[in-house]
């Protein structure tokens, strides 16, 4: 059975398409746990500085609206860091969701579009197949 160079190609590109399948399922799967479980995905960094006021104070306290020579802003301290510091944290869930949900959309954008190019060279192989059986 003597492949023509039709049919090559169109397995070469349903190949390549399965591949990029595999990869855009796993990265999906990360999406899905990043949306529904953003505190297991926010950066180690980002989930130590919230832990206590004083670690949100080592981390934040050195910012420039806090630092500059000209009107300087005064770090919160007591309940209001800790009001602060539950706020900031609260964001950093909802952005970090946020950014969950963004990725899967480009995930399924991409899974779409590479079931259509498989399928159409699905199709083209099978009948560059057929045509030369």
């Amino acid at each position: 059975m003597k492949k023509t160079v039709v049919e090559i190609y169109a397995l070469a590109v349903c190949f390549f398409t399965v591949a990029c399948l595999a990869i855009t399922t796993s990265v999906f799967t990360w999406n899905i746990i990043e949306a529904s479980l953003p505190e297991f995905t926010l950066s180690s960094y980002e989930y130590k500085c919230h832990q206590s006021d004083l670690s949100y104070q080592d981390c934040f306290s050195n910012r420039e609206k806090y630092i500059r020579k000209n009107n300087p802003e005064i770090f919160p301290t007591g309940a209001e860091l800790t009001s602060e510091r539950n706020t900031s944290y609260v964001r950093e869930l909802k952005a970090e969701q946020r950014d969950g949900f963004q990725s899967m959309i480009h995930s399924i954008i991409v899974v779409v579009i590479s079931l259509m190019i498989f399928l159409v060279h699905w199709r083209l192989a099978i009948r560059s197949r057929e045509n030369n059986g």
